[in-house]
């Protein structure tokens, strides 16, 4: 998968971003809204890594991300949670 065609299924999920430091260090992660976890993991992250030395799979972690994706979002239901509950809100 592309990094653009990754963009576009980006957008049918507001909110879901991806971590621009993450790419640097050959991972890409991406980030659920707040009050949001994802469904393939009850988390608040995704991760995927897409490197090893100097061999890159790019296209196949943003295409392992969109599957995972695919799953959806569900509320965050942890009233403890220190991502969606963090103080100063």
């Amino acid at each position: 998968m592309t990094k653009r065609k990754f963009g576009a299924l980006l957008a049918k999920y507001p909110g879901v971003t991806v971590d621009a430091e993450s790419e640097e260090n050959g991972t890409l992660i991406l980030d659920s809204p707040k009050g949001k976890v994802f469904k393939a993991n009850d988390g608040h992250c995704l991760v995927e890594p897409f490197t090893n030395i100097s061999q890159s799979w790019k296209g196949d972690a943003y295409a392992e991300l969109a599957t995972r994706l695919a799953y959806g979002l569900a509320d965050c239901d942890d009233e403890g949670c220190e991502v969606c509950h963090s103080e100063g809100q």
